[in-house]
């Protein structure tokens, strides 16, 4: 059990952290609302991370033995574990921006 929180509790700051740190860059520059900035722009990019699986091969990363450096490169640059959609067999990615390049 303890082998897996600690994995665990780095998946999610990997996963976490990075959105806040998105919005709070916008933030700084509009002092007027910066929590309405970090806090939209965090809720906007959390469900892309999810949908990337960076928690994924975050927890995967540690369990697997590698460093905290080898991780953090590994969980945002590998395609391990990436999403594939049934249809034409391609990546969320390629199929969402396809669909709407068609349609609107």
């Amino acid at each position: 059990m303890t082998r897996k929180i600690a994995p665990l509790v780095i998946a999610v700051a990997g996963t976490v952290l990075p959105c806040l740190l998105a919005g709070t860059l916008v933030g700084v520059v509009f002092r007027s609302n910066f929590w309405i900035w970090t806090l939209g722009l965090a809720a906007i990019s959390f469900p892309w991370m999810l949908m990337n699986r960076v928690h994924t091969r975050f927890y995967r990363g540690i369990l697997s033995g590698k460093s905290l450096i080898e991780n953090i490169k590994y969980a945002y640059t590998s395609t391990e574990y990436y999403p594939r959609t049934s249809l034409f067999g391609s990546s969320w990615w390629n199929w969402y921006w396809g669909f709407f390049r068609r349609h609107f």
